[in-house]
């Protein structure tokens, strides 16, 4: 082990959070004419060009489809303004958390069931889009596939992330964090979890070629906040992402950590390990530009962290007989972001069941849409 990836342990550091200043500071001028005013928060999200590919695509898949109609009138052709009444739809559901209630309960004529969704199609047509909702062209599908697992939805999801990237400001606390999406459906890289029973989640494997990245937790880390980094802000993650060579990697580029840590990694000491110590009691190791700890609240429980946003040893006086580091209040402060997310979307979620995991993903787009227009 190298000696700059060893820590000095002390027990009595008194010293203060480091200065830590983001540049994510914008005057209300620049807020202003951040944002059109002809257009709505959500088309920053899910743009008209967008809203046109869908359209584009669902109507070449309704090509496809007619001759199985007895009738041309069952399935003709939609456009940009059904398409945006369909979405509109789903919404409307979620909002009232009625994603999962029969479509007839929808569209009953009663004074109970809202008139919004009647009034805008009939619901032989709203379930005819969502069966033939496309997101790329299915004439070139399987020569695409060869080479990228998410061809069905690859266009339509890369657009909406760099108008995330464009659009939404984060703050100065960010966080890092799986967020899983839950589909039955047939899909050949899902994958079943043994501790969520109740979910098998998409997770894309690519085959070898232009769409296979690395995919350790390192690397996954520093794609997702390449956006933020030279920027001043703070990240946060769980034990799965952190690890020493990241919080020097993210200090290189002027952006701090803060997470858990798992107990395996070679650069943590065993004294820092060993749970023959008074509870509650906090260790604290040093280097120049990070910190470790390890915090024991219960007799069978020992929290690891590392930060590289805090430079000292300071106890939380609030926490009460806990004696909580100030990294652990903090920690508990800003980690709570995905989950959040993953509150809200499922409070109103646009989802419906289906069978195809491109829709699932793309309710899942509608749902962070919502959210981050909102916000």
């Amino acid at each position: 082990m190298e000696d700059d990836d060893r820590f000095d342990i002390e027990s009595d550091a008194p010293s203060d959070h480091s200065v830590h200043n983001t540049d994510s500071e914008q005057s209300d001028e620049e807020i202003e004419d951040f944002v059109p005013e002809d257009e709505s928060c959500w088309g920053l999200y899910i743009t008209e060009e967008m809203i046109a590919q869908i359209v584009k695509y669902t109507n070449i898949y309704l090509a496809k489809i007619r001759p199985n109609y007895t009738r041309e009138r069952d399935c003709l052709d939609t456009d940009t303004t059904e398409m945006c009444g369909f979405i509109g739809l789903l919404y409307m559901a979620g909002l009232q958390k009625s994603r999962y209630l029969n479509t007839k309960e929808l569209w009953a004529n009663s004074i109970f069931a809202p008139a919004c969704f009647r009034l805008t199609m009939s619901r032989e047509r709203f379930h005819l889009l969502g069966r033939a909702m496309r997101f790329d062209d299915i004439n070139d599908r399987d020569e695409r596939k060869k080479l990228d697992n998410l061809a069905p939805i690859r266009e339509i999801f890369e657009k909406f992330v760099n108008k995330c990237e464009q659009n939404y400001q984060v703050g100065e606390y960010c966080t890092v964090d799986e967020m899983l999406e839950n589909f039955r459906g047939r899909c050949k890289f899902r994958q079943y979890i043994a501790n969520k029973p109740r979910l098998e989640n998409v997770l894309p494997r690519q085959p070898v070629g232009p769409f296979q990245l690395d995919n350790s937790a390192f690397a996954v880390t520093m794609r997702i906040a390449s956006p933020i980094l030279n920027t001043g802000r703070n990240i946060t993650l769980d034990n799965y992402f952190t690890s020493i060579p990241l919080a020097k990697e993210l200090l290189g580029k002027r952006s701090t950590l803060v997470g858990t840590i798992k107990k395996n990694k070679r650069e943590i000491p065993a004294l820092f390990i060993n749970l023959k110590r008074p509870v509650p009691s906090s260790m604290f190791g040093f280097q120049k530009d990070s910190v470790l700890l390890s915090y024991k609240p219960k007799p069978q429980k020992n929290v690891l962290m590392l930060s590289t946003f805090h430079a000292g040893d300071q106890i939380d006086p609030e926490s009460g007989d806990m004696q909580k580091p100030e990294m652990v209040t903090f920690y508990n402060l800003t980690k709570g972001g995905v989950d959040v997310a993953d509150q809200l979307k499922a409070t109103y979620s646009v989802s419906r069941f289906c069978c195809r995991w491109p829709l699932r993903l793309f309710f899942t787009i509608l749902d962070v849409g919502a959210i981050n227009y909102n916000i």
